[in-house]
């Protein structure tokens, strides 16, 4: 049965007629409880928005290795230019020493009102600890000694080598991080590069820039491809590294080392260590070179010797495991070393089609970004010659060279931006920096060991 309103059955409208007052009264009332209805939806609605939006905010996280002043001096100006683009807050984890973290701390007490939260902590390493740290990657032979420990000839020393341990250097509470050398600015939101992350499968561990196209003849047989990748730029997964368990340790139980992808990867990729005494103890020919400064970069045979450093073992861990590496679109990574920037920069008019733009584009072949638009995001001034940092004035006289031409003003943009101009901020975000007390490798943690190793 139907159930329909009467106004007869109620009396409606002889009560309304009646009673003229009253009926406005609840009719305001009815009103008014309508208002308070569609209000508190709407404050609902804005309150799950501003939520999701504050939700979203999680920070960017970088590692980032600044050992020694001159590498601070250089650095810095990559947190800068973070800091600039950021929409979202910053995490900076910093490998240093006493001199870099003193220089970094003086400008980063400048900024007091960021426009959003940055956080940086310093874990100065000491070089001992580092050099401890490459022993434990060893295997120990028949005798007891261990055999095929990671070392290298490269002038980055032991602190470049860091790359290949920052899952290990970082917490376990850091799940994901963003290595980027210090001879780069990133010109774009951190935010997106972020985002990268998000191309990541349940198998990635770190996503890197490759470029198929890089060998040369002079490079070939003494490089062994490492020049087709780059480690100065990577998204690690930490979590993943660790549960591939990159590094190997001598502390580790010998189940993690049966389980752990560094030595059969080396091994498979550079053959037996030969360096040493006895030999075979050292991994020395990594790159195949003594280099220990850096080669001229209009001097290619120069290159041949020089030592790849952990970018070697970095392509040995890539053919080992490729189905947990992905490329890192080269944006990402805009180098002047051989590729000449793509010829990407401030060169050439400003209303160039999409079209025009990938026609202009060069040493793009066999990569992932061939025959695609190139935005440049993070551009990396290595190869640079003798004079460092890479923004010395020495490198940027000569107009045509090719850099110059391309991004002359960006680098000096930033280079010269003033640290008091990031205060941009209304006072609710704030700068904060601390120092990493617990300076154990994760390897230490997992047997259990209390204090770090390498400190006196």
């Amino acid at each position: 049965m139907n159930i329909m309103y009467s106004p007869k059955a109620y009396g409606g409208h002889n009560w309304a007629r009646r009673n003229p007052r009253l009926l406005g009264v609840l009719v305001f009332i009815f009103c008014i409880s309508l208002l308070a209805v569609f209000d508190t939806d709407h404050r609902q609605t804005v309150t799950r928005h501003v939520f999701k939006y504050v939700g979203a905010q999680q920070p960017v996280v970088f590692a980032i290795i600044m050992y020694g002043l001159g590498s601070a001096e250089e650095g810095h100006v990559f947190l800068k230019s973070a800091m600039m683009h950021t929409s979202v807050p910053l995490e900076f984890h910093i490998i240093t020493d006493t001199a870099g973290q003193g220089y970094i701390e003086e400008r980063m007490r400048l900024v007091s009102r960021p426009l959003h939260d940055i956080k940086v902590v310093f874990y100065p390493l000491s070089k001992k600890a580092m050099e401890h740290r490459l022993d434990r990657t060893g295997e120990p032979n028949a005798n007891g000694e261990v055999m095929g420990i990671l070392r290298t000839d490269h002038w980055g020393g032991y602190a470049g080598m860091m790359k290949l341990f920052l899952h290990e250097i970082l917490p376990t509470t850091v799940k994901r991080a963003i290595f980027v050398d210090t001879d780069a600015i990133i010109v774009s939101d951190p935010a997106l590069m972020w985002r990268q992350f998000d191309k990541f499968t349940r198998d990635t561990a770190a996503a890197i820039p490759m470029h198929d196209s890089a060998e040369r003849p002079v490079m070939s047989q003494k490089w062994r491809g490492g020049s087709r990748i780059c480690s100065c730029v990577l998204m690690l997964d930490l979590e993943r590294m660790r549960e591939e368990i990159f590094m190997t340790s001598t502390l580790f139980p010998a189940r993690m080392r049966r389980r752990s992808i560094g030595p059969p990867a080396i091994k498979a990729w550079w053959g037996e260590a030969q360096g040493g005494h006895p030999p075979g103890k050292y991994y020395e020919h990594v790159g195949l070179g003594v280099s220990r400064t850096p080669p001229r970069p209009d001097d290619m045979h120069n290159w041949t010797d020089t030592n790849q450093q952990d970018q070697g073992y970095w392509y040995a861990l890539k053919e080992y495991s490729p189905h947990i590496f992905q490329p890192l679109h080269l944006g990402w990574e805009v180098t002047t070393c051989i590729w000449n920037q793509y010829n990407v920069g401030l060169h050439g008019s400003d209303n160039m089609t999409v079209a025009e733009h990938i026609a202009s584009q060069a040493n793009l072949e066999k990569t992932p970004d061939e025959g695609k638009l190139l935005i440049p995001y993070l551009l990396h001034f290595n190869c640079m010659g003798d004079h460092d940092p890479y923004f010395h004035p020495e490198n940027w006289k000569d107009p045509t060279k090719g850099h110059v031409k391309a991004f002359m003003p960006t680098v000096m943009h930033y280079v010269h931006y003033k640290y008091v101009w990031l205060n941009q901020g209304d006072g609710i975000a704030s700068m904060s920096m601390e120092t990493q007390q617990d300076l154990r490798y994760w390897d230490e943690r997992v047997a259990g060991h209390e204090v770090a190793d390498g400190y006196d």
